[in-house]
Formats: C-alpha cells, sequence, structure tokens
C-alpha cells in the first residue's frame, strides 16, 4: 500500500511540475481540476498525492507560496514557480490573473472581506430537492422556508438537517415496494469542492445527527446520507462498512443572483477548470443525484445497512467518536488520533475489515 502511495506521489511531481513549468503560477483548486478531475473516473492520482508533491517541490524551493493582497482585500494561496529562467514580469502577470480570479471565487463560496456570506450556500440544497422530486423515492419530510428545503425534526428531537425522506425500497426488477418499510434517510448536503476523505469533518454533520437520533430511538430505522460534489474512494468503503450512504454529485452548484456575474463566472470555469459549476438545477445538471437515490432505492442491501447503522450507532464509544470527528476547530493531529480510535473500534469491536 504505501508502494502504491510513493508511486501516485511521484506521477503527481512529475504532473505538477510539468504544469507549472508551463503555466508558472496555480491555486491548489487549479491544479486539482485541471491534473485530477479532468481525468473523470480514472484519475492519476487524488489531491491528497497532489498536496505531498507540492510540499516535496516547496521543499525543493522549486515553487513558493505566495499570498499577496488582492484589490477585494483576500489574500489567496498561489503556487509559483521559482525558475531563474522565466522573465520576472511573465510569473508576476500569471500570479496576479491566479490570485485576481481566486479572489472572485473565494467572495462566491465564503463571502466577502466585508462579512457577507457565501452567495452558494443554499445552491446545493436546491440541487438535491429538486433531484429528490424527480427522483420520486418516496415521501418528503423536509418543509420550504422561503423556497429553501430543511429538516427541523425527527421523531420530536431536533436535528436541523438539510433534507430528510421515508424511502419507498423498490424490487430491482419489478419495481414493486418491497421492505424493509418506514426507512428515514437523513440527508446532509456539502456544496463543497473539496473531497470527502474519511477525515474530512463536515461527513460527521450527518453521521452525528443520524448517530444520537438512532440512539434515542434504537427500534427505528435510519440511513445517513451525504451529498458532497466529490467523494474518496475510502469513503465509499467506510460508508458501506458502517451503514451509511454517499452521493457524488459531481457538480458545484452556483445560483442566480445578482452578485454572480455570468461572464466572471465562464471564466473562473475556463482558466481554472471548474468544468463542473453549473448555475442551473434542471435533470441535466442533477442526473448523477437521481441516479444515485434510484440505485438506493432499488439496488442496495437497505436490510443491511440499517442494521449494521444501528449497532454502530447504538455504542457509546461510536457516538463519542463520531461527535468528536464533528469538531470543526479539532486539531489535525487530534483529528488523525480520533479517526484511529474509530478504525480501531470497527475492527476490533464490529469485526469489520477497514481499510479506511
Amino acid at each position: 500500500m504505501a508502494g502504491a502511495r510513493e508511486d501516485r506521489v511521484a506521477l503527481a511531481v512529475v504532473a505538477l511540475r510539468e504544469f507549472m513549468d508551463q503555466n508558472l503560477a496555480a491555486s491548489k483548486i487549479e491544479l486539482e481540476a485541471k491534473l485530477i478531475e479532468s481525468h473523470f473516473d480514472n484519475v492519476p492520482f487524488e489531491p491528497a498525492h497532489l498536496q505531498d508533491a507540492r510540499n516535496v517541490l516547496l521543499a525543493s524551493e522549486e515553487l513558493i507560496i505566495e499570498r499577496r493582497e488582492t484589490r477585494g482585500g483576500s489574500r489567496p494561496p498561489i503556487l509559483v514557480t521559482t525558475d531563474q529562467r522565466r522573465r520576472a514580469r511573465r510569473v508576476e502577470n500569471a500570479s496576479a490573473r491566479k490570485r485576481l480570479l481566486m479572489s472572485r471565487y473565494y467572495s462566491y463560496v465564503q463571502g466577502g472581506q466585508t462579512g457577507s456570506q457565501s452567495l452558494t450556500g443554499d445552491a446545493g440544497e436546491l440541487a438535491f430537492h429538486a433531484a429528490f422530486l424527480r427522483a420520486s423515492v418516496g415521501p418528503t419530510l423536509a418543509t420550504l422556508t422561503r423556497g429553501v428545503p430543511s429538516v427541523q425534526q425527527i421523531l420530536g428531537m431536533q436535528v436541523d438537517l438539510d433534507n430528510a425522506f421515508v424511502l419507498t425500497p423498490l424490487d430491482k426488477i419489478t419495481h414493486a415496494p418491497v421492505p424493509p418499510y418506514g426507512i428515514q434517510v437523513l440527508v446532509e448536503v456539502k456544496n463543497l469542492r473539496e473531497w470527502i476523505y474519511p477525515r474530512t469533518q463536515e461527513l460527521y454533520q450527518v453521521l452525528d445527527k443520524a448517530a444520537r437520533l438512532q440512539a434515542a430511538h434504537p427500534t427505528a430505522s435510519f440511513l445517513p446520507v451525504l451529498v458532497c460534489r466529490r467523494v474518496q474512494q475510502t469513503t465509499l468503503f467506510m460508508a458501506a462498512e458502517l451503514g451509511f450512504f454517499v452521493i457524488d454529485a459531481r457538480r458545484h452548484y452556483f445560483p442566480q443572483h445578482a452578485h454572480i456575474d455570468p461572464e466572471a463566472l465562464r471564466e473562473l470555469s475556463t482558466e481554472l477548470g471548474l468544468a463542473d459549476i453549473t448555475q442551473e438545477n434542471g435533470s441535466e445538471q442533477t442526473r448523477r443525484i437521481e441516479q444515485k437515490l434510484v440505485t438506493l432505492q432499488r439496488y442496495v442491501d437497505l436490510e443491511r445497512a440499517i442494521e449494521r447503522w444501528k449497532t454502530h450507532a447504538g455504542h457509546p464509544d461510536f457516538r463519542e467518536l463520531v461527535h468528536t470527528l464533528n469538531d470543526d476547530e479539532l486539531p489535525n493531529t487530534e483529528r488523525d488520533r480520533t479517526l484511529n480510535k474509530l478504525r480501531a473500534l470497527a475492527t476490533n469491536e464490529f469485526g469489520l475489515r477497514g481499510g479506511w
């Protein structure tokens, strides 16, 4: 396994060096989009390998990170070549253009320096709800407030979820309703560019809420579902073992908003390689979500999933570890230590294979 990782990091070093030799400056988001996600399902390496490659070239001083202030007041980190053969003006022009584009991107997804909120906040939730209605996999438990879905309570317990519904399982051949009945699917939507790894904090928001709900209602059938843009493969292994489900939309949803200029957004998409950005949530843009919902309804072993989730969420150590991993201020070293405890619990206490 270590050898495979080293091979992928070596590939990433070569790809990163070649890219920077041609482009002179780049952001982390651009590198992931152009070196990894442009390969679709046959990725040569993953964001973690690219991060290691970046560290290798930073350590050798082939690259440096610049954090210069833009006109909007932000300081987006830009990776810049130190190759002395390059004319300083060309490097500076490339870096300045990437700073401008990344400053614009962050103003959309994080808000401005004046404290304004993210403009993309509800776009993912709206896209999922539109896909859910088209997929017709069961009755919704969500209420709409100014058009935005949310679920504040389940079985009288405060939960604050992005969405939830009662799944209607269908036979994969006849499409007739089959047991188990009454599965309450608990949904959190994370409309982020970052890939979801087993250590990613956002994953544990839905798991923490679902575990507390399961402990309070041990006989009820719950299925946690995370909806995200991209997921790393080992997270899917983890989901199958612990009894939750992940939908990777492969889209980054932006709203139709007065403060988002379509031409400015097009420049982000074309120049940074963010080809999955969309301001629509029609059937074309949410097709993968709909397909995954149908897969959940017809092809997933739901009895196995909900029984696994009941077993794991019923264990107090599991709930405590998941709750700790849901802390967005947890230091990285403590996050890794807590995740290792969760892995050990999964293999030693529950007899799972692990590997995530």
